[in-house]
């Protein structure tokens, strides 16, 4: 799978990504430097209504995952993460389950 990667620890970083090129799918943390993952996810939204999320945190309360089901997240893994099931993820969504 090969694949070409970007990445930004600040959320104003990773919408100035966003607005230079297309993404295929966005991997992120719910914690960002300058913002949560949420805020984040709604500024995707208007920007890329269309692309997959996933998340990977080390925050698995049931409301976090509640609030990603809500703004329709494709998948959540808690960290550390089983990377056969992110792949599977990334590769088949249509057979990967949110979790």
């Amino acid at each position: 799978m090969g694949c070409d990667v970007k990445s930004a620890q600040l959320m104003t970083d990773a919408l100035s990504l966003l607005d230079k090129s297309l993404f295929d799918l966005c991997l992120l943390n719910i914690s960002l430097g300058d913002s949560t993952g949420f805020e984040w996810i709604e500024k995707v939204r208007a920007i890329a209504p269309s692309i997959p999320l996933i998340i990977c945190s080390d925050d698995d309360r049931e409301s976090t995952r509640q609030q990603a089901r809500q703004v329709g997240i494709q998948a959540f893994f808690t960290k550390p993460i089983d990377f056969n099931l992110l792949i599977t993820a990334i590769t088949q969504p249509n057979k990967y389950s949110y979790v």
